[in-house]
């Protein structure tokens, strides 16, 4: 009698131990696969490959670029700037050959195996969305590969500085889409970085008279008070 009884709670706690082991398994597919993970995954594998995108663009493309040759700026007798000209054509080639340039070098980075981009990974306890879980159990290895082409692109800003003057910018904005894999699971992503080209401040003309905003008052120039007390 008493060995039957025992033979039935040991079934019992094998049986328990089996549904709540099926409850864990359960728990952690799910919690693989929602979306913090994947999100981790490819914030850090954006971040990567900005690091190198930039890079490339600041040792291989910028140094060769003669920016007299993109941007022309006209003055006026008196020395004033009348405008700031953008030659198309050579801004067209120069998108073209950096979009070659940057297809060249990233799909060298993917062809290389021992690349750090090929040895980036996250810690599985990321799966609990808790900071005090997030560093343990195994590394999740992320696969980074580029899908499609480079595009480029030179993006030019003016912006109002000071008084009367204008802060023109021009920068290389460049975009590329990698696909993020970890086990089971892929996601797309689209990295922009820009890198800049130029930035010079236009000085134009100083105006003749100065209003002070709120009291209504103009305030004319020194030079014409100096004139009246003559």
């Amino acid at each position: 009698m008493y060995r039957r009884r025992r033979k039935k709670l040991t079934v019992k706690k094998v049986c328990l131990l089996f549904v709540l082991l099926i409850i864990l398994v359960l728990f952690l597919i799910k919690a693989y696969f929602r979306s913090p993970i994947i999100v981790y995954a490819s914030e850090k594998a954006q971040f990567y490959a900005s690091v190198v995108i930039n890079d490339a663009v600041s040792t291989r493309i910028v140094p060769n670029i003669n920016t007299d040759n993109i941007i022309t700026i006209q003055t006026r007798s008196n020395g004033t700037v009348s405008g700031v000209i953008v030659d198309v054509h050579q801004v067209n080639l120069l998108i073209s050959q950096m979009a070659k340039e940057m297809q060249t070098h990233l799909l060298n980075i993917q062809n290389d195996e021992s690349h750090e981009l090929h040895y980036l990974t996250i810690p599985l306890g990321v799966i609990f969305n808790n900071p005090y879980l997030s560093n343990f159990g195994p590394k999740l290895h992320i696969k980074l590969r580029m899908i499609g082409s480079v595009h480029t692109d030179v993006v030019s800003t003016a912006k109002a500085y000071g008084i009367n003057n204008s802060l023109i910018e021009v920068s290389i904005k460049t975009t590329v889409k990698f696909q993020v894999a970890i086990p089971l699971q892929t996601e797309e992503i689209t990295v922009t970085t820009y890198t800049p080209l130029l930035i010079k401040i236009i000085q134009g003309s100083i105006p003749n008279y100065y209003f002070v905003g709120g009291s209504g008052v103009v305030i004319p120039p020194i030079g014409d008070n100096k004139q009246a007390d003559e």
